[in-house]
């Protein structure tokens, strides 16, 4: 039994439960589904990332796993010990639905990820698979306990337990190779006063870019003053990265308040990489009157993406 037929089973026994108010993914969605505990529960609608959904409590009792073997729950036992004696392969096939949908680049931030408890350093995929290649003993798949950085890199504790003491504790980050580029002189012509849109004393990388023809402006006002409105926000933020997919071959730059793709949205506009990938220039305001007025990030936040891109 897949996914879907488990959730029409479930709802013609009158076990699902069906969530169809805005929750967030921010505390609320894991604090309703603890609060249903033992019953499988679909969120319709996720605050801040329309068209998903979200299911929890599938694996919350017995009775669950019973339906999904199909037998009563008193036969688990007898039913796994009968897998194990006559185990079949596992069928092959060219296109399943969970390939329906790609995402190129991958972006973390596009997916709710949960942020379960106030204490956690931030939104966390539990029981995560981590996919792992050892040059000497090959591919290696294991459970972990996922922490969301930004939009492409997941940090994992791993402990050994099992060795000398003291344990070993390491963090893998998801990592990418370094790049260079090509150098090359840079004379800036005469301008008159009126005809400066915008200037800085600071820039990194150095660099010029010409002939642009947009500019992405989030207002510092506009952007604070949904403090405390992560939805309205993200709506902000997807659409910079409509712009940023429709744009792809158009002289564009970003312009707004503190630092682009910080992780705090009270120090600045929180994209991902893959929200702005396309842009040809990052501008960050700061200074009185600006939000918080944070120092600026001058791109540190995925300054190798954008070194890459030549942003």
């Amino acid at each position: 039994m897949n996914l879907r037929d488990f959730l029409q089973a479930s709802a013609r026994k009158g076990w699902l439960i069906e969530v169809d108010k805005p929750v967030s993914p921010e505390l609320e969605l894991a604090a309703v589904a603890y609060a249903l505990d033992g019953r499988p529960v679909r969120f319709n609608h996720i605050a801040g990332y329309a068209g998903w959904r979200a299911i929890a409590g599938l694996a919350s009792s017995r009775r669950h796993f019973a339906l999904a073997l199909g037998c009563e729950p008193d036969q688990l036992l007898f039913k796994q010990a009968d897998a194990f004696d006559h185990p079949r392969p596992a069928p092959v096939v060219d296109e399943a639905p969970c390939q329906e949908i790609h995402h190129r680049p991958g972006n973390l931030n596009a997916l709710p990820i949960l942020k379960h408890l106030p204490d956690d350093a931030g939104p966390y995929v539990t029981s995560g698979v981590l996919m792992t290649r050892d040059p000497d003993t090959g591919l290696n798949a294991s459970y972990h306990r996922l922490l969301r950085l930004d939009d492409h890199r997941f940090a994992a504790r791993l402990v050994d337990e099992g060795g000398s003491t003291p344990q070993v504790e390491i963090t893998i980050l998801q990592c990418r190779p370094q790049s260079t580029l090509e150098e090359a002189a840079v004379s800036i012509p005469p301008l008159r006063r009126e005809d400066i849109v915008l200037e800085t004393h600071t820039v990194v990388p150095h660099g010029k870019v010409e002939g642009i023809r947009y500019v992405i402006f989030v207002t510092p006002e506009g952007y604070y003053t949904h403090t405390g409105e992560p939805g309205r926000r993200r709506r902000i933020i997807r659409a910079i990265a409509r712009m940023n997919a429709a744009w792809a071959e158009l002289p564009f730059i970003c312009v707004g308040p503190g630092r682009w793709g910080s992780a705090n949205p009270e120090l600045g506009v929180q994209v991902g990489y893959a929200d702005i990938y396309n842009a040809r220039a990052l501008v960050e305001l700061a200074g009185f009157h600006i939000g918080p007025a944070p120092e600026p990030s001058f791109g540190t936040h995925f300054f190798q993406d954008l070194m890459e891109a030549r942003i």
